[in-house]
């Protein structure tokens, strides 16, 4: 469910946290 999509791997990272 991250808006941010595949497209910012790094924002993924950032929502693990």
């Amino acid at each position: 469910m991250n808006p941010f999509g595949p497209s910012r791997p790094e924002v993924a990272i950032l929502q693990l946290k």
